[in-house]
């Protein structure tokens, strides 16, 4: 048995639509179900329970008053998960659909015949088919010399912060006219075959026992973004390696929670994505490069 720790902020129906999606395909005993409720609306965490209770799925529950952001919510679900004797934990966005023939104990497999894996992460689609894992290849900041030039730029008071949040919204601005250059990360996406990456996407992903013979759960000093390279790297840090496992694919609906709060498209949305990310990308520059 594994144990999945479902994150819901706001968009009770994702996760309604995620846990049908696991037992309409069978998958009820595979899998017991941590669902971290960030903020939690009494009455539409009501009716979400109401509505899953004719599934017969092993679920608990675990309402937050408060928005904690991924890392910190994703941990309420592995602490309570490891307190009931779990040793492989799975976190998962709300917003993500398991298809026909996935398979839990699947996903894992690559665990049994190397044990120095860490984390697992399956093929993800988006609803368009486009593979979103691995999220990199390698290490996207290169070169020591590269790190350094980096952490020293977007690490000036303030100033580094205005460059960062003005350099994500003309490259928005790019993209919505059409005129984006090949600027995207260089190795995204260029991987269909299981086996070593250097991380993986954080939408669904699964660690393993030996993750835990390190760490408790996640680094919880980010609010939301760079969770996958703070995972990423302290795995390279013991040893350990991300595998992909490309037998097994899961959909990701992408952005629910954020297009929830804030509209998808909006300035609103891309003013508190760029600051959220690069409060995340100091704290990773701080303490991990």
């Amino acid at each position: 048995m594994l144990a999945l720790v479902i994150l819901n902020y706001k968009t009770y129906n994702d996760s309604y639509e995620l846990v049908k999606s696991i037992y309409s395909n069978g998958l009820s005993d595979e899998v017991t179900i941590f669902l971290v409720d960030n903020e939690t609306n009494e009455n539409e965490l009501s009716e979400l329970k109401c509505s899953i209770i004719e599934f017969g799925i092993n679920i608990y529950i675990l309402p937050q008053e408060h928005n904690l952001g991924f890392a910190r919510g994703m941990n309420i679900g592995i602490d309570k998960a490891r307190e009931e004797g779990f040793d492989f934990v799975v976190c998962s966005n709300n917003d993500v659909l398991i298809p026909p023939n996935f398979s839990f104990t699947g996903l894992i497999q690559p665990y049994q015949d190397n044990s120095r894996i860490a984390c697992i992460g399956p093929q993800i689609k988006s609803l368009d088919s486009i593979s979103q894992n691995p999220l990199y290849l390698s290490d996207p900041f290169g070169s020591t010399a590269k790190k350094i030039m980096i952490k020293n730029f977007f690490l000036l008071p303030i100033i580094g912060c205005y460059i960062y949040v003005l350099r994500g919204l003309l490259k928005e601005m790019l993209v919505r006219e059409g005129a984006r250059k090949e600027v995207e990360k260089k190795d995204v996406f260029k991987q269909e075959n299981s086996g070593e990456v250097y991380s993986l996407h954080g939408s669904f992903f699964a660690l393993t026992p030996a993750y835990f013979a390190h760490y408790n759960n996640m680094d919880s000093n980010t609010f939301l973004y760079y969770e996958e390279l703070i995972l990423s790297k302290r795995i390279e840090n013991v040893g350990l390696t991300c595998h992909l496992n490309a037998n097994t694919v899961v959909v990701h609906k992408e952005d629910s929670s954020t297009n929830e709060l804030l509209g998808s498209g909006t300035l609103r949305k891309s003013l508190f994505v760029l600051k959220e990310n690069y409060r995340s990308l100091a704290y990773y520059l701080k303490n991990y490069i």
